[in-house]
């Protein structure tokens, strides 16, 4: 039972981590920095950066924000879990208990926080990527946009579009292929596992 249980964690990270990777593009090797990205800042472009980037996600609401948004996407996982019986199988039915909920919800808990801890410094990373590739005009137009009735009403909204049907279902459908991949992901790392141990249990003991 427990084995089949960590199994049931071990499927739920690696969608958490598909889902969190599939609005990155995947590069198969870091590619060498190019020079602007290695150039400081401009100060006044940098300055207005982080002006913007406080638009964009205030201060006092970006991590309750954040959290909404993250939370919707567990959500979304786990709903797809407990409706797909490939992953039941997989991990011997603990997508729908209570021991499987919490092992998920622990997860997915402790990514949160890890991302709530370092949102200062991605938003100040965030800044200097803005002020390394946009001008001081993009960056004030940028600004004046965000600070107008349609930009702080696409702000405003933009923690709940993650609940939206539309995006619900094709999250839910992206998941659902996903789970398709993991019995055999799981049957691969057993074997891994038990190669693993078999080569170790080989090995010679130290000389007497």
């Amino acid at each position: 039972m427990r084995a089949s249980r960590t199994a049931f964690g071990t499927a739920i990270t690696l969608m958490l981590a598909a889902a969190s990777a599939s609005g990155v593009s995947a590069q198969s090797a870091p590619a060498a920095a190019p020079a602007w990205a290695t150039a400081a800042p401009d100060p006044a472009r940098l300055a207005e950066a982080r002006k913007l980037v406080d638009v964009l996600q205030p201060p006092a609401t970006r991590e309750r924000v954040f959290r909404t948004k993250f939370d919707a996407m567990m959500k979304n996982i786990i709903g797809a879990a407990r409706a797909d019986p490939t992953l039941a199988k997989a991990t011997g039915d603990h997508a729908t208990d209570a021991a499987g909920d919490k092992m998920a919800a622990d997860i997915f808990d402790m990514v949160a926080k890890d991302v709530a801890a370092n949102m200062p410094a991605l938003c100040e990373a965030m800044a200097r990527a803005y002020a390394r590739r946009l001008s001081l005009p993009e960056l004030q137009a940028a600004e004046q946009f965000f600070t107008s009735p349609a930009g702080q009403a696409y702000i405003a909204n933009s923690n709940v579009f993650m609940s939206d049907p539309d995006i619900v279902a094709v999250q839910r459908d992206m998941i659902q292929r996903m789970m398709g991949r993991v019995p055999a992901m799981m049957t691969k790392m057993k074997q891994d596992a038990h190669a693993a141990g078999q080569a170790g249990a080989k090995k010679p003991g130290p000389a007497g």
